[in-house]
Order: C-alpha cells, then sequence, then structure tokens
C-alpha cells in the first residue's frame, strides 16, 4: 500500500475555516445543501443517501443528533458540515468510510467508539470533537479494518472519563489489516484516563503483519492524562513483533515510519514511548513532565528487545521534567540525535545503545548522573554540553560497554566528570573541555574507576586501550598530533606498537606518522558508475532531472519529461538523500553508455509494494537483441539478475529467494567470464554457470524501470554503484563495509 503525501502548507488554506471547507466543497461543484428533516438517525440516514445520489453536501443545523444507542454509519463519499463542534452535537459513535469530508461537529458517547470501516481510504475529517468513549477501546479505535490516506485536521480527542485512550489504533495481525498514511494535524488530546494516542503492530499469535507506517502527528498539543500513575502516556508507537524473538527470524517488516513533529506533549506517566517501532522523525517538540507516580514518567523512552535496528531520528526536541523519574532513555541501534534540549532532575541514558550519534545536544540535571551509559558500543558522543550531576557528569556503568567515543563535548561537573567501570573496552576521550567544581582540566581527580572498593579490581590491560582506526569502525580516525587522555600511568602495554598509534609512555598516547584516509567506493579501481543520491542539490519532494555519474565514465542519467521525473527525498534514508520513484513511470537514463560484459552492480533501496517485478537497474529493452543485463525484485521474494546474450545462446538468470524490499537494505549482482551472482546484503550467493555468449548492444543504462517504461519500481533508490568486472570477494567485502556503515544497513 503507498498512500500520497499530504501539502502540509496547504491545509490552513483548504480547511482553516468552515467558510473555506464551504468553498473548496463549491468548487468542486456541489454548492446547494441537503438537510435533514429531523435529529433522529434515520433523518440522517435519508438526508445522506439523498446528499450522495446529488453530489450536494449535508448540512446539520445546531442542535443534538441521534440517540446515542447505535452507530452512525453515513455512506462512503459523504460531505457533512455541521454548525460548530459546540454547536453540532452527534450523541453516538460514527463509522469512518471513504471519501467522506466531515467538518465542524462533536461526537461521541460514552461506552461507544468510532471506527474505521474496511478497508477506509480518502477520509477527511475537518475540527470534529471526539468526545467520551469506550472503556478500553478509546474515543476512535481500530483492530479489523485497514485504512489509508486519511486526514483530522484540527480534531479534539477528549473526555475518554471510563479508562481508555483517546485513539487507540491495531495494526492486526492479518494480512488484510494495515494502517498507512494517517496523518493528525493540529489535533488536540485532553481529559482522557489511560493514554491519548497509542498504536500498537500485533502479531497475534505469529500471524504476518504488514507493519504500520505515516501515522504522523504534526503541530498537535497533548495534555496530561487524567490517570498519572504508571505507563499512562502522551502518545505509544508501538510494535510487538520486535519484542518477540520468536517473530524477528521471519523477515516481517518493521512498525514506525512516522513522524511526531512540531508538537507540545504534557505527559502524565510516559510522554513519548517507541517501544520497538523504528524509523520515527521526533522533531522540534517541547515535550514537559506532569504529575507521575509509580516510579515512571519518563519524557522520552525508545525501548525494545532485539532492537539492533532502530534508526530514529530525535533532532530538535525540548524536554523539560521536574521529577527524577523525568528521564530520557534511548535505547536501540543507528539512532540519531541531534540538537536537543534536555533539562531535568533525572538523566540522559543510553541504555543497550549502539552505532547511534548523540551530537550537538544540551543536557542539564540535578540529579546523580547527567549521562549513563549502560551496555552501549560504537557509539560516537560529540559536541555536547552536560551540565551537572551531583555524582558524576558522565557515568559509563556497565562492563558490556566498548569502543564508544566522547570527543569535542563540554562537561561543568560539580564533582567528577567521568566514572568509568572497569572492564569497559576501547572507549576513547578526545578533545573535551572539563569544568569540575575545582576548576581543573583533565586531572586525574576527575575520573573514577568504580569497582575497587567493592572488591573488584581495575583491569589495566583493558580500561581504555584504544586499539587501530581500522578496528573500529564507529571512530574517526586520528589526526596528527592527538593525545588521548587515559585513566592512569599504570596502563599496559607500555612502548606497544600499532600501525598507526604507539604507546610511548604511560599515560600517553600520540600518533605516529599520517594515518590512512577512509575508504571510499573509488579505491577499488573500475569503478565505472557511481551515483549518490547525497549529491543532489534541491528541496525535499522537488523532481529529478539529472543524476550526475561520480564514476570514471562521467554523464548523467536524466529524464526530460517531467511526467516521467522521480522526486528528491531529503534525509529521508537513514539521514541520507534517495530519489523516489513512483512505480508507475519514473525512470532515468543515460545516453549511448552501456555495461558489460561484465560488471558489479550494487544498489541500495528501500522499495514499497508493487505487483509483477521491480527493475532497480539495468539495460534492456525486453526485447532481444537489445537486451544487456536486467537486475530487479520480480516479486516480494525475488532478486534476480538477468545476464543477457543477445540471441547468441541461451540467457543466464539467477534469483536469491527470500530478499526483503520493504525496507532499506542493499542488493548485488556480478557478472564474470563464468558465472553470476546474486547476493542480499552479504548473505551467501545464489550462483549459476554463465551460458556462451556475450550481448553487443549498446543500449543505454536505465535506473527505476527497464528502458521501455516496464517493470517500474516503487520507492527510493539511494545508490547506484557499477564496476566493469567482477569484484572479488575481499573486494565486495569492502565495498559492503562501506554501505552498512555509511546508510546504517544491517549486512545480514
Amino acid at each position: 500500500m503507498s498512500t500520497p503525501n499530504l501539502d502540509y502548507a496547504n491545509l490552513d488554506t483548504r480547511y482553516a475555516t468552515p467558510t473555506s471547507v464551504s468553498s473548496a466543497i463549491a468548487a468542486a461543484g456541489s454548492n446547494q445543501y441537503i438537510y435533514p428533516a429531523g435529529f433522529t438517525k434515520a433523518d440522517l440516514d435519508t438526508a445522506a443517501a439523498a446528499a450522495v445520489a446529488a453530489n450536494k453536501p449535508l448540512y446539520l443545523p445546531p442542535g443534538t443528533y441521534c440517540d446515542g444507542t447505535t452507530r452512525l454509519d453515513l455512506p462512503a463519499g459523504l460531505q457533512m458540515l455541521g454548525a460548530g463542534k459546540d454547536k453540532t452535537i452527534i450523541a453516538t459513535n460514527i463509522l469512518i468510510r471513504s471519501n467522506q469530508l466531515f467538518s465542524d461537529f462533536t461526537v461521541g458517547v460514552d461506552g461507544q467508539r468510532s471506527a474505521f470501516d474496511t478497508t477506509t481510504t480518502g477520509a477527511r475529517y475537518i475540527r470534529v470533537k471526539f468526545s467520551k468513549g469506550h472503556a478500553s477501546q478509546g474515543n476512535l479505535y481500530n483492530i479489523s479494518a485497514s485504512a489509508s490516506d486519511i486526514l483530522f485536521y484540527d480534531c479534539e480527542f477528549c473526555n475518554n472519563t471510563l479508562g481508555g485512550n483517546g485513539v487507540q489504533l491495531v495494526d492486526k495481525g492479518t494480512a488484510a489489516v494495515h494502517l498507512e498514511g494517517i496523518t493528525f494535524f493540529r489535533c488536540r488530546y485532553y481529559n482522557n484516563s489511560r493514554m491519548n494516542f497509542e498504536i500498537v503492530q500485533r502479531s497475534d499469535s505469529g500471524q504476518v503483519v504488514l507493519g504500520y507506517r505515516r501515522i504522523d502527528h504534526i503541530e498537535c498539543t497533548f495534555e496530561p492524562p487524567t490517570n498519572t500513575s504508571g505507563q499512562n502516556m502522551g502518545l505509544s508507537y508501538d510494535s510487538e513483533y520486535l519484542q518477540d524473538s520468536s517473530l524477528v527470524s521471519t523477515g516481517i517488516p518493521s512498525s514506525g515510519y512516522s513522524r511526531i513533529e512540531n508538537c507540545t506533549i504534557r505527559g502524565g506517566g510516559y510522554c513519548i514511548e517507541l517501544a520497538a517501532s523504528t524509523h520515527m522523525v521526533v522533531k522540534g517538540n517541547k515535550v514537559y513532565g506532569g504529575t507521575a507516580t509509580g516510579g515512571t514518567g519518563r519524557l522520552l523512552s525508545i525501548s525494545g528487545i532485539n532492537y539492533a535496528d532502530a534508526y530514529h531520528q530525535i533532532t530538535g526536541n525540548q524536554f523539560y521534567g521536574t521529577l527524577t523519574a523525568h528521564n530520557v532513555v534511548f535505547q536501540g541501534g543507528r539512532n540519531n540525535i541531534q540538537n536537543n534540549d534536555i533539562e531535568t532532575p533525572g538523566f540522559t541514558q543510553f541504555l543497550r545503545a549502539n552505532n547511534s550519534i548523540f551530537k550537538g545536544n544540551q543536557v542539564v540535571t540535578t540529579g546523580t548522573n547527567c549521562f549513563l551509559g549502560e551496555d552501549t558500543y560504537d557509539n560516537i558522543i560529540e559536541g555536547n554540553k552536560f551540565y551537572g550531576g551531583t555524582v558524576y557528569t558522565i557515568r559509563l556503568s556497565d562492563p558490556d560497554s566498548h569502543d564508544d567515543v566522547f570527543r569535542n563535548n563540554d562537561i561543568t561537573a560539580p564533582t567528577l566528570d567521568f566514572s568509568i567501570q572497569a572492564g569497559i573496552l576501547r572507549t576513547i576521550i578526545k578533545g573535551n573541555r572539563t569544568r569540575t567544581a575545582q576548576g581543573a582540566l583533565w586531572d586525574a581527580s576527575s575520573f573514577d574507576t568504580e569497582g575497587a572498593g567493592s572488591g573488584s579490581s581495575v583491569d589495566t590491560s583493558a580500561f581504555m586501550q584504544v586499539v587501530r582506526a581500522a578496528d573500529n569502525a564507529s571512530a574517526a580516525r586520528p589526526t596528527a598530533p592527538a593525545v588521548y587522555w587515559v585513566m592512569n600511568s599504570g596502563i599496559t602495554p607500555v612502548n606497544a606498537v600499532y600501525p598507526d598509534i604507539i604507546f610511548n609512555t604511560p599515560g600517553t598516547l600520540t600518533t605516529v606518522g599520517t594515518p590512512p584516509a577512509a575508504f571510499t567506493p573509488s579505491a577499488i579501481s573500475g569503478l565505472t558508475y557511481d551515483l549518490d543520491a547525497d549529491s543532489i542539490t534541491g528541496t525535499d519532494g522537488t523532481s529529478v532531472a539529472t543524476w550526475a555519474n561520480a564514476g570514471t565514465v562521467g554523464g548523467s542519467a536524466t529524464q526530460a519529461t517531467s511526467g516521467y521525473q522521480p522526486l528528491l527525498k531529503v534525509g529521508t534514508f537513514n539521514g541520507h538523500n534517495a530519489v523516489r520513484f513512483d512505480g508507475t513511470d519514473d525512470r532515468l537514463a543515460f545516453a549511448n553508455q552501456s555495461v558489460g560484459p561484465e560488471y558489479t552492480v550494487i544498489v541500495v533501496s528501500d522499495l514499497n509494494g508493487f505487483s509483477g517485478s521491480a527493475a532497480l537497474v539495468g539495460a534492456d529493452s525486453t526485447t532481444s537483441p537489445n537486451r544487456i543485463f536486467q537486475f530487479k525484485f520480480s516479486s516480494s521474494s525475488l532478486l534476480t539478475l538477468t545476464a543477457f546474450t543477445g540471441g547468441t545462446g541461451s540467457d543466464t538468470s539467477k534469483a536469491f529467494s527470500g530478499s526483503a524490499h520493504l525496507t532499506p537494505t542493499f542488493s548485488t549482482a556480478t557478472r564474470s567470464s563464468t558465472d553470476v551472482n546474486v547476493y542480499h546484503r552479504t548473505n551467501a550467493p545464489q550462483t549459476s554457470t554463465l551460458a556462451a555468449g556475450n550481448s553487443t548492444s549498446t543500449l543505454a543504462l536505465t535506473i527505476g524501470s527497464n528502458v521501455n517504461g516496464s517493470s517500474p519500481a516503487n520507492g527510493d533508490i539511494a545508490r547506484v554503484l557499477i564496476w566493469n568486472r567482477a569484484l572479488s570477494s575481499s573486494e565486495l567485502t569492502q565495498a559492503w563495509s562501506y554501505i552498512t556503515a555509511r546508510y546504517g544497513i544491517a549486512a545480514t
């Protein structure tokens, strides 16, 4: 399922007032109203049927409609306007159907909940107040229906005093139920008992789930739930399957891929919970901790078991807490946490965080620790300002932590700057500025090893040992002259020589010579095509007419027909740009530049669902002899390379079964003089012996479809790399390591 992106800038013009809604309807040719004969459900049913038949809107004058006992089930496509949220009252719940445009009334009654109809799409609810609701299912509830392309603009979800949520959505464990493209724009949540908003992906005993996506909150306001104990939350994005190890191995797509942006969130228990959801964007929000009991009350909680790949973007938020429970917890892998302001008596906690960036944040606390790392590894903590911590400002407290880098931070500590538990490996502290209460800069008294007084000893051979940069992909290579502060003068081994660095005296580490440059694909000879979406300039959503090639053959992939041009997506591919193809007719092609006879192709992509097949890159007109190669997803589970002989012999095709295209991934194909190989990520390849004969065609290379536009790709392509030969296994490993590190994609 793929849904269009809403034009948020145009929503105010279209829907800001009842007059503007009427104008939008009038512009569509429906400028006369149908009025109900009375206030009963039967009156509304009759008037609604007449309105749809006449293609005119139904207008509800001030008053209270229905009797509160029977759900209001109005037809799809109906346009219905009330006199205002506080003037037109529908005293029952409502079934949301496709292509409805409803505005300016209140709906709801205690003990019932509104819901989506089966496979609802295109509905628009403008200034509708969903008041009251069900004790366990909320004011708006969904568990048995798919929904897509739904807008709630300036709506209210409120007054559930029976113990339920404001909104409760479930992406249920069946292939027929899927939620995608539901937008809450400038909505308000208040006076609800449990959670204001909750969405969960539920496996239902291992059934297939598709994973919800693009359930966005933009410029919304969340007031604290009325019951502030326990985990009553502002909003929760939950993905149950990732917490079930029996389901993770099945390749079920994760849920998330949604935005919480420019909202004001006042929490009761947790303010924001991301429980095993992935690829969330939390940006520009103001988050305030409320009064919480029961030991909970986190301002932001990222949690989940089996959670190596979270890929959250947490940027430009303000978190304010008043209780010690108001901490911020980051868990999972490959998060980008930048430019946030965190002020709380609690602490910022990296709990099993890995491969993440914590950069440009300001953290202020009156609690015991300002920054606490537990079981963390391969993180970069850079350019932050840390203030406070009554015991320690920075505390690394778990012996399973390793390979973290602290650099260029500004640390103001009341007592001790760093507390580092014995046994932590390969932690680099470089270029930081610290100020203790005594004003010492990197004084030995600023450090505490912990453990020595509790019966354990400091392992000086492991503590603060720095390895070669090549063995630590997350750490920037040292540049001469670099001095690394180490914990104590007893560090060993003394005078141990490494290719990049040397311990020449106890307690001091300096570089020797010039470290080698970081690897790029051009370091492998024969790179003829290198198309990197990060090289494309422009704003998000602009058309891409030209994609420049940085490979040795030069040139650009172009598209002169505006309707066939894909779109630039800025920063949406794990922080990188991507080119988005529409699955219909988008494509880019080179003029008079072909590939072959030997080659290696690597494509970094994230495709949506499609029927038939989706070509990533190739030179194939689908008619012999103008066929060189075709690299595509031929179905949701088959990644296929076909090497054509141009009619001189049998074509060779090989498919990799079980490959996933619905998440960011990379795919590789090689053709040598003897065989073809297809790889999904770095898994062992599928191989076929090459048939005799080479294509002599000079057909142009095409990205996003075949040359004739068939097999169009639906989704994002971030990088295309092509070499004019089959790479060796060691060269492939180099290229794959680069891809996994740059784009944050798991190797297998």
